[in-house]
């Protein structure tokens, strides 16, 4: 786990932070955005994030995770549902405005 979460629970706040991310970089729509958080809803996983962790201390433990190479975070960004691609092309600054916006 991580900390407070259960590994499930971290992986759908981060999905709809990718999904976030994915709607300011890529072609990602609102509609097709709030389909993903309503499956998510479904079965009971959280999609929203409450102020218990600070923005840098959830941005240093993605530097600690497998998906940060080179210095820099790899996400998956959707184009649309069902067509995904690898990025490197996210910076620090569009992570935080994710977290930012998981926030109640």
């Amino acid at each position: 786990g991580y900390g407070k979460f259960l590994h499930g629970e971290a992986i759908s706040l981060g999905l709809i932070g990718a999904n976030k991310i994915s709607s300011q970089k890529s072609n990602l729509s609102d509609s097709e955005n709030e389909i993903i958080i309503k499956a998510l809803k479904k079965f009971n996983l959280p999609t929203q994030l409450d102020n218990s962790f600070s923005t840098q201390s959830l941005i240093d433990i993605m530097k600690s995770d497998k998906k940060f190479k080179n210095g820099k975070i790899r996400f998956v960004i959707l184009n649309k549902l069902g067509e995904a691609e690898l990025s490197e092309n996210v910076s620090e600054d569009d992570i935080s405005m994710a977290i930012e916006a998981l926030r109640p």
